[in-house]
């Protein structure tokens, strides 16, 4: 199951990715932007927000995703 999934997500990824690897943004700056989105979301949960905190959380596993299919389109793995 995991495996027809991750084809799916590979095919709309990928024209994502190439988008953004054009830009000259590197897979290690879209994981700080990551990281610093969940800094974000640790103080919307802190601040009794967990809806928000939440939504961002699923954001930054976005970025995770992203990070990954850019560094395979650049070749930096």
């Amino acid at each position: 199951m995991l495996n027809r999934l991750r084809a799916a997500l590979s095919s709309v990824m990928k024209p994502v990715a190439s988008g953004v690897a054009s830009t000259g943004i590197t897979p290690n700056q879209i994981t700080l932007i990551g990281f610093a989105i969940s800094i974000l979301a640790s103080y919307f949960f802190y601040s009794a927000l967990p809806l928000w905190g939440g939504r961002l959380i699923l954001l930054t596993g976005f970025f995770d995703i992203l990070d990954g299919a850019v560094a395979k389109v650049s070749g930096k793995v």
